[in-house]
């Protein structure tokens, strides 16, 4: 397991340490369990990823189909806020996830994103779901599919994602 494993490390050093990681995992069939902010370095090393969102993880699947698809609204938003390398973006403006964030002491039993989603309905206040978009693809949110009862339900408040007391 690495936590973190090259964020303190000059760019040239992260780059050697990632090719080793790489090189052993490939010469002895190593399984890495890899936590990281980075999500560029994610997208060199892993096979497979987990976004977590307050301690729950709200989307997984193979990092290409996460990177090229994302379908949890925070994945989405975490994957815009990502700096770009084309001339064609570099007016690009990342707009801030609103809403509140709830305190990770106490998070909500339900959707934990519930309170900054653009799409939140009553029914992501009251449970957390977890639906396979595929054999190897998982997301926790309700906007998947039309047989649910969210699509029918009122969007939270006046449309902004904010929790109705």
């Amino acid at each position: 397991m690495f936590d973190e494993p090259i964020s303190a490390l000059d760019v040239s050093v992260q780059a050697q340490i990632i090719n080793l990681m790489k090189d052993l995992q490939a010469e002895y069939d190593l399984t890495y369990l890899v936590i990281a902010h980075n999500l560029d370095v994610i997208r060199q090393i892993a096979d497979r990823i987990a976004i977590m969102y307050l301690g729950k993880i709200v989307e997984s699947g193979p990092t290409d189909v996460i990177f090229d698809n994302p379908s949890h609204p925070y994945t989405q938003k975490l994957l815009d806020s990502l700096p770009r390398t084309s001339i064609d973006e570099r007016h690009r403006e990342v707009a801030p996830i609103a809403g509140d964030v709830p305190s990770p002491r106490n998070p909500p039993e339900s959707s934990r994103f519930h309170t900054r989603c653009p799409y939140a309905r009553k029914t992501c206040t009251e449970a957390s779901p977890m639906y396979e978009l595929g054999d190897t693809h998982r997301k926790a949110c309700y906007r998947t599919g039309n047989d649910h009862e969210y699509w029918d339900a009122d969007e939270l408040g006046d449309g902004s994602p904010q929790l109705q007391r």
